[in-house]
């Protein structure tokens, strides 16, 4: 009786942290031709990835539904399903968006507006930094990494296509929740360090 609660507890679990694989190929709907860095993004687990030079992709995620964002600066935003498979392999075509922009005027010595607002937040930011005790902010980042030379020992257990894709590169994002406090401790270290300076 013991071995059979075992082995039942041991496959439910096993169901339960199964993970599917969502990969593909997102290319231009014109040309035909892969769009590289377009951003795969699954806002309900904040979870997202950017294709390599090959426009291809690829995701792990819990087995669920899902709803995948996929944009690209001068193209059409696309929202697309996700289902709950084990391994789920798509082309998306995206489609060119047509800008339509104002008339303006270029004038070659004029300032780049960005260096005065560049000034004055250097001038402020002590300021500032006195100010907040507290804040809430969300933390974007993106990270893009290719593997020049394989251990041996990785090609002896990785998969073709997971060796493949160690070549290509790949683009992962991530945004994470983050919470500052200004506590007791942090202002007299600050205080002192001040002081010492000063010294």
């Amino acid at each position: 009786m013991r071995k059979f609660l075992f082995i039942l507890l041991f496959s439910f679990t096993n169901v339960t942290a199964q993970n599917c694989v969502f990969s593909g190929k997102i290319i231009d709907a014109t040309t035909n031709e892969p769009i590289a860095y377009a951003s795969i993004y699954i806002a309900s687990i904040a979870k997202g990835v950017m294709t390599n030079d090959a426009g291809e992709f690829k995701i792990d995620v819990p087995c669920n539904n899902y709803q995948a964002k996929i944009q690209y600066i001068g193209y059409e935003s696309l929202t697309i399903p996700i289902p709950p498979t084990t391994k789920t392999n798509q082309t998306i075509l995206l489609k060119q968006k047509a800008f339509e922009m104002k008339e303006f005027t270029v004038n070659a010595k004029a300032e780049d507006p960005a260096f005065n607002i560049m000034r004055k937040a250097i001038v402020l930011a002590e300021y500032y930094k006195k100010q907040i005790k507290e804040y809430d902010c969300t933390i974007y980042m993106k990270e893009y990494f290719v593997v020049d030379k394989i251990p041996e020992i990785a090609r002896l257990f990785a998969d073709k296509e997971d060796l493949q894709e160690m070549k290509a590169g790949a683009i992962s994002e991530i945004l994470m929740e983050y919470h500052y406090v200004l506590s007791f401790t942090r202002l007299f270290l600050k205080v002192l360090f001040t002081i010492t300076l000063q010294k």
